[in-house]
């Protein structure tokens, strides 16, 4: 309906046919997927979507054909392009902020950090267009429930639209390495930040609808500043840096990013700066923070044991290490100065076949150490699990977090009050699986998967699995009550605890063994978020250890 009336506007054209779309604009419309097929008609080499977009622009304006110049390649493409994308609505930049203005509380409420299209409400409008189509997930049901609007005036919401606007600059900048014009927007902006820091530093507790104030002017002015520290740090100038980072630190309403900033704070008075006393009490400070977590609290020790010989870190586990052999590595040509992603030779039926690194060990697991299954889940598996085992409790009748029909989690998913404000829901939960005999648990995930499959969830991934016995085969050789000490770590924090998980998940029906790998190929080392995972792991008696990926012999491409 939204579509059919912004069609009857002035602003709606088909681009197909259109001379003045360009291949450029089409190169535009296209994902990446479309663009390594039309990359390989052109017998162009592969690569990322600059790369791509690059290399085939260059052949429009470089290569002559048999029946023609320049012109008649550039217009054979662009007929490509236009097969390619298809018909298509294209609303101005003028039009599309009216429309955005008038449809975010409704239909584009779902704001995801460091997602460059949800802050414009682009992102969600387009998945809410797809879904319709068949083309995206399905939004799962939920109760909308508000006593309270995420903008009380009209003129909260253009603030706030506003202030997208200038971190949608930020990314533009970002994407072009402009770290100068960084530099402008915090020269611009940082007087104003520095009185909204002012205005919120006396704040002790979190409100219980601190989730809405993600949806004002000042906390996207927090995340504009956050973008603007990286260019500030690009350009060498750390007092402007750690001053900065001592605002954002005060603002305390982005809790998430606190263990990073302190990191950060502590690393450059220490290694830029030389000032090791300033470092050492950052970094006591930020271990002092309760919302400093995951791998920050790894980091910040290391480095206080660095400033201070006699500190003992509380982190001292050893993790279990593997080393596998692969008789070949092959390293593939650069692209545009770009090197592409390191392959290894295999053999599966006596072929000769290429793998990335986590491909060889996922078959040596198989072939060598008695596991039947496994996949390259990385922390989807978690976030999957959980989502079958409390889609219900995601998405119960809470006030102040459906707003809209077309929403993948509620809007407090990603804050302190998610599990708080459905504790009891939770508890009650985790006590039933640990219960749960086999059958039964089965049972759960069965009702679950054929209820709820391929609707869209945050953090559920649908094709994880080949199919639901897979699925239940996996479950059980975890066991319910370790499946429950992985839903407790990642309920701390979902937004970082879905990353720094094993790479591999592996796992033998016959034996009732599960594993997980973390894969390190040739010169690369344990992030200090997947050193806590390990360690989270192994508490709860799931089995994890680290399998690096040793080549004996090379040979280019």
């Amino acid at each position: 309906p939204c579509v059919k009336k912004v069609g009857k506007q002035w602003y709606q054209r088909r681009v197909r046919g259109q001379e003045e779309t360009t291949v450029e604009t089409l190169l535009s419309f296209m994902n990446l997927k479309e663009l390594k097929g039309l990359a390989k008609n052109l017998n162009l080499k592969q690569g990322n979507k600059t790369i791509l977009r690059s290399a085939i622009l260059d052949k429009c304006n470089k290569q002559k054909t048999l029946f023609g110049g320049v012109a008649e390649t550039r217009k054979r493409i662009k007929r490509s392009c236009c097969t390619i994308v298809g018909d298509m609505i294209r609303v101005g930049e003028t039009a599309l902020d009216k429309v955005l203005i008038a449809s975010f509380p409704q239909y584009s409420c779902s704001l995801e950090e460091d997602d460059k299209d949800s802050f414009t409400g682009k992102g969600n409008l387009s998945r809410i267009l797809l879904s319709q189509f068949g083309l995206a997930r399905s939004f799962p049901s939920y109760k909308i429930s508000f006593t309270k609007p995420i903008f009380d005036s009209s003129l909260s919401l253009e603030a706030f639209l506003n202030e997208c606007k200038l971190e949608a600059r930020c990314y533009a900048e970002i994407d072009k390495s402009n770290w100068r014009g960084l530099q402008d927007i915090y020269a611009e902006n940082i007087d104003r930040f520095r009185r909204i820091v002012e205005e919120w530093s006396s704040l002790t507790d979190l409100p219980a609808d601190f989730h809405l104030l993600h949806y004002t002017e000042h906390y996207i002015l927090a995340r504009v500043m956050r973008q603007c520290l990286a260019a500030l740090q690009r350009l060498k100038m750390y007092d402007s840096a750690v001053s900065l980072l001592r605002l954002l630190l005060q603002y305390k309403l982005m809790v998430h990013r606190r263990g990073a900033w302190w990191e950060t704070l502590s690393l450059i008075q220490d290694f830029h700066l030389k000032d090791r006393k300033a470092a050492l009490l950052s970094a006591e400070e930020g271990l002092r923070d309760p919302h400093t977590t995951h791998g920050y609290v790894i980091a910040l020790e290391t480095r206080l044991k660095k400033l201070q010989p006699g500190f003992t870190p509380s982190f001292t586990f050893q993790h279990k290490e593997v080393t596998i052999e692969v008789v070949k590595m092959i390293e593939g040509d650069a692209v545009n100065d770009i090197k592409s992603r390191r392959f290894y030779v295999g053999y599966e039926g006596g072929d000769v076949v290429l793998l990335d690194v986590e491909g060889v060990v996922l078959n040596y697991y198989i072939n060598n150490s008695g596991f039947k299954e496994g996949c390259h889940a990385e922390g989807s598996i978690v976030s999957t699990l959980f989502g079958i085992f409390c889609w219900d409790i995601i998405f119960c009748d809470v006030d102040n977090v459906f707003y809209n029909q077309y929403q993948y989690h509620p809007l407090d998913f990603f804050s302190p009050q998610f599990y708080v404000h459905r504790k009891t829901l939770f508890e009650e939960r985790f006590e039933l699986l640990n219960q749960m005999k086999s059958e039964r648990l089965n049972k759960f995930i069965d009702d679950s998967w054929n209820l709820h499959y391929q609707q869209g969830c945050v953090g559920v991934n649908w094709d994880l699995f080949n199919d639901l016995a897979q699925c239940q085969r996996c479950v059980t050789c975890m066991t319910p009550t370790k499946l429950v000490g992985m839903f407790r770590e990642y309920l701390t924090d979902p937004r970082l605890k879905r990353s720094g998980l094993p790479d591999l998940s592996m796992w033998n029906i016959e034996t009732q063994e599960f594993r997980f790998v973390e894969v390190k190929g040739p010169n690369d080392t344990l992030r200090n978020n997947q050193r806590h995972w390990l360690k989270v792991l192994n508490d709860i008696e799931l089995a994890a250890e680290v399998c690096h990926v040793k080549a004996i012999s090379r040979k280019r491409l």
